[in-house]
């Protein structure tokens, strides 16, 4: 599943770098860094396609196993969600996680996300159940975790397929 190092590292860089390069407002991928003392712990992001007329991101994130269970993973997936709804205006956003994930599953749930139906997917040649949740803006605000900041977005609107002189919360 993941490569030894250095090629897990390179294979992470390409991920990164390939995102940025394919990057449009009708379709991104926003790839953050979760970094605690400096130090990279994970990676966090949220894309979208359409965006300005669905309104709707989908996020992911990944935390090194010694770093999970101290609540980063939570913090950063609110992070994002804080600039979805908050900032961007979006109305949902999806996430899943695959059977045995437990903790991906109590920090979207912790989150206010809800269960949204599922699929078999193959990876590495085994049937894996991919758990789909969904969280809407109204379930969001009551879920809002305290706290959470996100400065400058209004200047990357048009990144995102969003125009500056419109409404976007």
């Amino acid at each position: 599943m993941y490569e030894p190092s250095p090629k897990r590292e390179r294979h992470l860089l390409q991920l990164h770098w390939r995102a940025l390069a394919h990057w449009r407002p009708e379709s991104w991928n926003l790839q953050l860094a979760i970094r605690v003392h400096g130090v990279a712990i994970g990676l966090q992001n949220m894309w979208a396609a359409d965006f300005a007329t669905v309104r709707t991101v989908e996020t992911g994130s990944w935390i090194t196993r010694p770093r999970q269970g101290h609540g980063y993973g939570t913090e950063a997936r609110a992070a994002v969600l804080e600039l979805a709804f908050a900032h961007l205006g979006a109305v949902e956003a999806h996430t899943s996680y695959v059977d045995g994930n437990t903790a991906s599953q109590r920090v979207s749930r912790k989150l206010g996300y809800v269960g949204n139906g599922r699929r078999a997917n193959a990876e590495d040649g085994t049937r894996v159940i991919e758990h789909r949740m969904l969280l809407d803006a109204v379930t969001w605000a009551n879920h809002r975790m305290p706290g959470i900041t996100v400065d400058g977005a209004s200047e990357c609107l048009e990144l995102f397929g969003l125009r500056a002189d419109e409404p976007h919360s």
